[in-house]
This record gives structure tokens, sequence and C-alpha cells, in this order.
């Protein structure tokens, strides 16, 4: 099976998780989880993904947190980020987007909705299967 992207999926729900986990799957995407930004950030530097699913509630480091380190270091500042969370304020949505994220989908949420979002932001990048930049 061709993989189609490599996506770090971020949320402190292990139900949640393993949903996102299973339906990526079936989309042909390797997924890697995290229940926390702290873990997220180990994450990425074991395995560089192409796309990150992040919530922004979380116990240790939430998803503002997460997305803001993840903005400053050059090596992970433009992995596309999909914000998933119960926060529906304005605000919140606006925080999410003024630290980098591409998108800001609230719970409940359509897989479909998300998946739509994962599919137009992995094609408007270029993923190289070597994992090298150029």
């Amino acid at each position: 099976m061709h993989v189609v992207a490599h996506i770090l999926v971020v949320d402190d729900n292990r139900d949640l998780l393993a949903f996102l986990k299973r339906r990526l799957e079936l989309e042909s995407h390797s997924v890697a989880t995290a229940e926390n930004g702290k873990l997220a950030l180990e994450a990425v530097q074991e395995q560089m993904p192409d796309l990150i699913v992040l919530d922004i509630m979380m116990p240790v480091m939430d998803g503002f947190e997460c997305n803001l380190r993840l903005k400053e270091d050059l090596q992970t500042a433009n992995i596309p980020v999909v914000m998933l969370t119960a926060k529906s304020e304005t605000t919140d949505k606006l925080t999410a987007l003024f630290t980098g994220a591409c998108e800001y989908i609230t719970k409940p949420f359509k897989s479909e909705e998300l998946l739509e979002a994962i599919h137009r932001l992995l094609s408007q990048e270029t993923v190289d299967p070597t994992g090298e930049d150029g």
C-alpha cells in the first residue's frame, strides 16, 4: 500500500485518537499519535510529519503553545497544522490562526470535513518521500 502522507494526531482523548488513526489509515496515511503538546514535539523529532492535527485543550502543553514552538523552529515551521478543538469562540480561532494554524475545525465534527481539510493542505505541499528538502 502506498502511503500518502505521515500525519501526527495530537489529542488527550484516547478514543478520538484511536478513531482518527483508523480513519486516516483507511485513506492510506501513516499515523502517529501523541496525548499532549510536549509529546507531540518529541514525536516530531522522531519522525517529521507531513501534517499535524492538533487539539487545543490538553494537559502538560496545550495546542497553542505546541503550535507556537513548531512555528518558531525552522525545521518544523512549514508543517501544516489543523486545529481540531471543542473551543468555538472567535478569539480562540483567531489565536490559532495567529499562532500559524492552517485550518480550524470545531468538535463535534464530521470526519469528511477533517479529511477534506487534510487533503486540501497536503495537495498544496509537495511531499518528498525521502524526507529531504530540495
